[in-house]
């Protein structure tokens, strides 16, 4: 009965703060998106991991895009749409993101590949000249 009660107090505290955190974040538009991002921190499956560290996006203004965020981790590049809050990458298979604005420097995505549940943090890359 104890671990039934730690349980639904976990969700219950969990259910706030998510809550309290929904207030600051956007839904974004393209004009957000373009640029290069790099991965500030990733989770798979509620799981903080570590073995995304590579992981970069670039959004064009002309509706492209070149990212290494897929199953085999080599660049694809390919065409993008935004809509209410979400990117639909033309790829094979297509992918969907759910994407939001956490901070004035930060995309947060969300995204479904291989049977898991991912959420990035990006934040601006550094361009080369």
């Amino acid at each position: 009965m104890k671990n039934y009660l730690i349980v639904f107090l976990a969700i219950i505290g969990t259910t706030l703060i998510m809550n309290s955190c929904k207030s600051d974040l956007k839904t974004i538009e393209i004009k957000e998106v373009v640029g290069d991002w790099k991965l500030k921190e990733a989770f798979r499956d509620g799981k903080k991991t570590g073995t995304l560290e590579s992981v970069y996006f670039n959004f064009k203004k002309d509706g492209t895009i070149s990212t290494n965020f897929n199953a085999s981790m080599k660049e694809i590049e390919s065409t993008y749409t935004l809509s209410e809050g979400t990117i639909e990458v033309k790829s094979t298979p297509p992918l969907k993101i759910n994407v939001e604005r956490t901070l004035e420097n930060e995309l947060m995505l969300k995204t479904g590949l291989a049977n898991a549940k991912f959420k990035l943090i990006l934040e601006p890359a550094e361009v080369e000249e």
